[in-house]
C-alpha cells in the first residue's frame, strides 16, 4: 500500500524537475539568471502545488483511516462470525481461519496454520473433500459439500461452501470457504427421519393389528361356522346311526327267538346264523363310521384296566370263527409258553382291534387258505402276529394301508367290499394303548402279516369271579317292565323276548303315555328308548324320579357314543344298550341290574 508522504515527495520531485527545466531554458535563452518576475511566478506555482499536495495528503490520511476502520470491522466480522471461515491453498493447507473455524476443529487458531484441513475430516469423507477442493480451484462457481469432522469432542457434521480466490503474493489460486456446523440440523433430520420411520412403523403395526384383528374375527367366525358344521355333522351321524340301528334291533331279536326253537332243521339254523352275522356286521360298519368321526375329533375315551390278553384274543377268534369255518380256512393259534399276558387296556376296544385284523385276514384269504394267530413276549412288550396266505399287499400300498377309506386298489375294493376303515381305527386304538401296529407282505398273492406290540403290565390282585349270566338269569324273578319305544316293530319284538323270559310288559310310545302307565301300575324296571316323540328318555326318567318312582332303568338307543352313554348314566339309567341290542345282551343287562337292586317297593307315596 502507498503512503501519503510518498505521494507528496513524488509531486515535489516533479515540480522540482519542472522548475529546474524551466530555469535551464531561461538561462539558455537569456544567458542570465531568472528575472524577478519569473522567479515570483515560479515561487507562486510552487506554493500552489504545495497546498495541493497538503490537501491530497489530508485526503489520503482520511482514506487510510477509513480503510483501517473498515479493516478492523472486517476483522471483527471475520473473527466473530457464527460460521467458520477458512482460506486453503491448493493442498488444503490452512492459511487463515477465524475463531469459529478454530472452535470447529477444537484447536487454538494460532496452531492451525499451516495444518492440513483434511486431517480433521472423517476417513470416509476425505475423498469427497479432496474432490470438492479440486472443483473449487478449477471453476469460478461456488461449490458445496457435506462432510463429518473428527476432533477431540463428538463428531460434527458440516456444510462447506467454497469459491476460488486469487492470491497477490504468488501462491496461485486459493480456496476461500465458509464451514457451517449442521450437526444439530443433521441430528434433527435424523430424529425427524426416525420419527417418520417410527410413525410409519406404528402405522404399520396398527394396520397389522387391525389386519390381525380382522383375521382373528374371520377365524373366529370360520371356527364358529366349522363348529356349527361339526355339531351338525355329529348330530347327523348320530341321527343316521340311530335311524340305521333301530330297524336292526327287531331283526336281531327275531333271529334270536327263532334260534331258540328246537324244530328247525340245520339249513334253517345256518340261514338264521348267517342273517345274524350280517346284521351284526352292518352294526359294526355303522360303529366304524362313527369311530372315524370320533377319532378325528379326539372324542374316543378308553376305560383301561388290567386285562388278560389271551382272553381278548380268544373272544375275537370266537366272533370270527363262523366266517373261518364257512371259508374252510386252516386256522391255528399259538399263545406262547408264558401266558397269561396282562396289559392295561379297554377290553371292548382292544377286542375291536383284533376282530378287525382277523376279519381282514379272513376276507382276503381265499377258501382253503391258512390263517394263524401267534402271541409271544418280547422283553417288556407282548407281540401278537396275525398271518394269512391271502392276496398280500402291493409294496406301494403298505405305507397307506392304515389310512382311512384306503384300500390297496379299486379292484380290491370292488371284489372284497368294505369301507377301508377297520385298519385306520385299529391303528389309532393301538396307539392309544401306547402300542404299535405294522403291516408286512412280500407282495401280491404272498400273504400278509400284521403285528401288534403292546406294553406288558403288572398282573392285578385276585380278581372277582363274575357270576355267570345263566345263574343271574335263574336268580331273577319275573318282573313287571315298563317298555317305552316309539318304533312299533322294535317294541313288539322286545315284548316278545321279554314275555318269553317270563316278564310282564306294559308298552308306551311316548313320555306322556309312559308317565300315565307308571301312575297306573307298579313296575320293577324301565326299559326306554331315548329318542321319543314328545321328549327324551332322559326326561322320562327324571320325571319318574321327581314323582317318587325308584325302579331302575335301562336306556336303549341307536345313539351309542361315549358322550351318549355318559349322559344316560348322569340321567340315572343303570345301563345303556346300543341298538341293535341282541336278546342275550338285553337279558344279561336285566339280570345284572336286578341282581344288585334291593327288593324295596318301587313307588314311594
Amino acid at each position: 500500500m502507498m503512503h501519503t508522504s510518498d505521494v507528496g515527495q513524488g509531486n515535489e520531485s516533479d515540480l522540482r524537475r519542472k522548475a529546474e527545466d524551466r530555469l535551464r531554458a531561461t538561462e539558455g535563452n537569456s544567458g542570465n539568471l531568472l528575472n524577478e518576475a519569473d522567479a515570483r511566478a515560479l515561487l507562486h506555482e510552487l506554493q500552489v502545488h504545495q497546498i495541493e499536495l497538503e490537501m491530497q495528503n489530508d485526503e489520503l490520511q482520511r482514506t487510510q483511516a477509513a480503510a483501517q476502520k473498515a479493516l478492523e470491522k472486517y476483522s471483527d466480522l471475520f473473527d466473530f462470525a457464527p460460521v467458520g471461515y477458512f482460506l486453503w491453498d491448493q493442498r488444503g493447507l490452512i492459511l487463515e481461519a477465524n475463531l469459529a473455524g478454530a472452535v470447529l476443529l477444537g484447536l487454538d487458531r494460532r496452531r492451525l496454520s499451516p495444518m492440513r484441513f483434511g486431517q480433521f475430516v472423517a476417513p470416509d469423507d476425505r475423498k469427497a473433500f479432496a474432490d470438492f477442493l479440486k472443483q473449487v480451484l478449477a471453476t469460478d462457481a461456488k461449490q458445496t459439500c457435506r462432510i463429518k469432522l473428527l476432533g477431540d469432542g463428538p463428531p460434527q457434521y458440516v456444510l462447506i461452501e467454497g469459491i476460488a480466490a486469487q492470491d497477490r503474493q504468488g501462491l496461485g489460486t486459493l480456496c476461500r470457504a465458509a464451514v457451517i456446523d449442521v450437526t444439530q440440523q443433521k441430528r434433527a433430520d435424523e430424529l425427524a427421519e426416525a420419527n417418520r420411520a417410527l410413525e410409519a412403523d406404528i402405522a404399520a403395526r396398527k394396520q397389522a393389528e387391525e389386519e390381525l384383528r380382522a383375521a382373528k374375527d374371520s377365524a373366529e367366525r370360520a371356527r364358529a361356522v366349522a363348529e356349527r358344521a361339526n355339531r351338525a355333522k355329529d348330530h347327523f351321524l348320530a341321527a343316521l346311526s340311530h335311524e340305521l340301528r333301530t330297524p336292526l334291533t327287531p331283526v336281531v331279536m327275531g333271529v334270536s327267538i327263532l334260534q331258540e326253537r328246537p324244530d328247525f332243521d340245520p339249513v334253517t339254523r345256518e340261514t338264521l346264523e348267517m342273517v345274524r352275522r350280517n346284521v351284526e356286521m352292518e352294526a359294526r360298519l355303522i360303529d366304524d363310521l362313527l369311530d372315524v368321526a370320533r377319532i378325528a375329533q379326539g372324542k374316543i375315551e378308553l376305560r383301561r384296566r388290567p386285562v388278560e390278553l389271551c382272553t381278548v384274543l380268544k373272544r375275537a377268534v370266537e366272533v370270527c370263527k363262523p366266517d373261518i369255518e364257512v371259508r374252510g380256512l386252516h386256522f391255528g393259534m399259538d399263545l406262547g409258553p408264558t401266558a397269561p399276558y396282562w396289559v392295561e387296556a379297554d377290553v371292548s376296544r382292544l377286542q375291536q382291534v383284533f376282530w378287525n385284523l382277523l376279519k381282514n385276514a379272513v376276507k382276503f384269504t381265499p377258501p382253503g387258505g391258512c390263517l394263524g394267530l401267534r402271541c409271544q413276549p418280547d422283553v417288556a412288550d407282548v407281540l401278537v402276529e396275525i398271518t394269512d396266505s391271502g392276496i398280500g399287499i402291493e409294496p406301494e400300498a403298505v405305507s397307506r394301508i392304515f389310512h382311512a377309506f384306503e384300500q390297496a386298489n379299486v379292484a380290491t375294493a370292488r371284489q372284497f367290499g368294505g369301507l377301508g376303515l377297520g385298519l385306520a381305527i385299529s391303528k389309532t386304538l393301538v396307539e392309544m394303548h401306547d402300542g404299535m401296529i405294522s403291516a408286512h407282505s412280500e407282495g401280491r398273492n404272498k400273504g400278509a402279516t400284521f403285528r401288534v406290540r403292546l406294553p406288558l403290565a403288572a398282573p392285578p390282585g385276585r380278581p372277582k369271579v363274575p357270576v355267570p349270566a345263566a345263574r343271574l338269569k335263574q336268580a331273577i324273578r319275573p318282573l313287571h317292565i315298563l317298555l317305552v319305544e316309539d318304533h312299533g316293530v322294535t317294541a313288539k319284538m322286545m315284548r316278545m323276548v321279554l314275555t318269553a323270559e317270563g316278564h310282564a310288559v306294559e308298552m308306551a310310545g311316548d313320555v306322556a303315555m309312559g308317565l300315565e302307565l307308571a301312575d297306573q301300575h307298579t313296575f320293577d324296571l324301565l326299559l326306554s328308548d331315548l329318542g321319543l316323540p314328545d321328549a327324551s328318555g332322559h326326561d322320562l326318567l327324571r320325571q319318574l324320579r321327581q314323582r317318587g318312582y325308584k325302579f331302575p332303568g335301562i336306556a336303549l338307543s341307536g345313539y351309542g357314543q361315549e358322550e351318549d352313554i355318559r349322559r344316560s348314566h348322569e340321567a340315572g339309567f343303570a345301563a345303556h344298550l346300543t341298538k341293535p341290542a341282541s336278546r342275550e345282551a338285553l337279558v344279561e343287562a336285566i339280570a345284572s341290574i336286578m341282581a344288585v337292586t334291593s327288593g324295596s317297593p318301587s313307588h314311594t307315596e
